[in-house]
């Protein structure tokens, strides 16, 4: 009897030892749930981190590729309103060439002018010392029509020189030791031939204007992606920050956590 009552005492024993046991084993694998419980926690958001910052790059990426695009863009029209200034001095340089042909061909229609009015004045005096019966009537009637020729030749003379002043206000490229110049009338001519150099100058001064904007607008959208990528930058920085700081491991563990993440 009393070896019985040992047996079921020793028993007794064992089964609170056991019960003991198992109770600490619960509440060890109770904050073993805990830990992996908080575990998880991180891992998600470590995830979420990661979606996030793919979907920053992803949109950061679209925005450098329309800045690309932009400053491609710009690039095309500063390279476009450069031929187009070019063009518009070249047709500048042409107007001023024509000119200066045409002043110097009313220059030498003066000189040839003078010669005809020399030459009539000797024909004049020569007529005036012969001038007897109807030789010299034959004479007056030869000296009166090469006056009338001179005459229109003369016309033509000034209309040439009123072109000549016009030109010499438009180029400056005429002599100032000719003040009868200056008193000539404006030709429709002329006046054509100015206004087509104000256009041209016109154009000329908008291209530049428009040259100078594209150039600032390219310059703007270079500095905007310097900041974009800065941006990125800073923002890599940060989540690797955020990351190192919420899981408390090493660089190659979250690694690994974010690749299962990624494939999950």
């Amino acid at each position: 009897m009393e070896v019985m009552e040992k047996t079921d005492s020793e028993k007794q024993t064992c089964i609170v030892s056991l019960q003991g046991d198992v109770e600490k084993l619960e509440e060890e694998l109770q904050s073993a749930r805990e830990e992996a419980k908080d575990l998880n926690h991180q891992i998600d958001k470590l995830n979420a981190d990661i979606q996030t910052m793919k979907g920053e790059m992803s949109k950061s990426s679209e925005r450098e590729l329309g800045l690309e695009v932009q400053i491609a863009t710009l690039k095309s029209e500063l390279h476009k309103g450069r031929s187009q200034i070019a063009a518009a001095e070249a047709a500048e340089a042409r107007a001023r060439s024509s000119l200066s042909g045409l002043y110097l061909a009313v220059q030498q229609l003066a000189i040839e002018a003078e010669k005809a009015k020399n030459e009539l004045r000797i024909s004049k005096l020569d007529a005036h010392d012969n001038e007897v019966g109807i030789k010299g009537k034959d004479m007056t009637a030869k000296s009166s029509e090469l006056c009338s020729v001179i005459t229109i030749s003369i016309q033509e003379y000034e209309s040439l020189i009123q072109k000549a002043e016009r030109a010499n206000v438009i180029t400056q490229s005429t002599p100032k030791d000719e003040p009868h110049f200056m008193e000539l009338e404006k030709t429709s001519d002329v006046d054509a031939v100015k206004q087509e150099l104000e256009s041209a100058n016109a154009t000329i001064n908008e291209l530049r204007l428009s040259l100078e904007v594209a150039i600032r607008r390219a310059e703007v959208a270079e500095e905007a992606k310097a900041l974009v990528e800065h941006y990125l930058r800073k923002q890599r920085e940060r989540s690797i920050g955020r990351r190192r700081s919420a899981s408390g491991t090493p660089e190659e563990e979250i690694s690994i956590v974010a690749d299962t993440g990624t494939a999950k």
